[in-house]
Order: structure tokens, then C-alpha cells, then sequence
């Protein structure tokens, strides 16, 4: 286990910038291979709600200024409903 602290400091996770868009101007990208059972998605809607988002939805700003995104769709969902 010590090893793996040892590279996770050595991790760097970049980020542009945070912060919070409009709903209506995020969407999905079509590339998204995953798929959550019903049973799973209720368990994080519930997390959501007792604990807020632990991570952020990250997206990428495309040429419409609208935010596509990349890691975080089924948060997305759960927002969205």
C-alpha cells in the first residue's frame, strides 16, 4: 500500500477552472460505453442527495458554447431528474 500513496502523490489532476453552467447547456457525449441498472442509479441519487456531489461533472466547451461531458454522466442524470 505504500508504494500506491507513493505514486498517488505523484498524480497531478488538472483542471482549467471550476465552476457552475446551466443544465440546459451541458449534454451527453455519444461515446459513453457505460451502462447503470436501475437499482445502481437510485443508490446515487441518494448519495447525491445526503452528500452533495463529491466530484465535480466535467465537461469541455464546445465550438457553440455549449459543455460536453467527459466524465460524470450519470451524475448528470441523476441532476438532471
Amino acid at each position: 500500500m505504500k508504494g500506491w500513496i507513493k505514486v498517488m502523490q505523484k498524480v497531478k489532476i488538472l483542471a482549467m477552472e471550476t465552476k457552475l453552467v446551466p443544465i440546459d447547456e451541458v449534454y451527453a457525449n455519444d461515446y459513453n460505453p457505460n451502462i447503470v441498472a436501475a437499482p445502481e442509479m437510485k443508490l446515487l441519487e441518494i448519495s447525491i442527495i445526503e452528500n452533495g456531489f463529491c466530484y465535480p461533472i466535467a465537461v469541455i466547451k464546445d465550438e457553440n458554447n455549449k459543455y460536453c461531458i467527459v466524465d460524470g454522466f450519470h451524475r448528470y442524470m441523476v441532476a438532471k431528474n
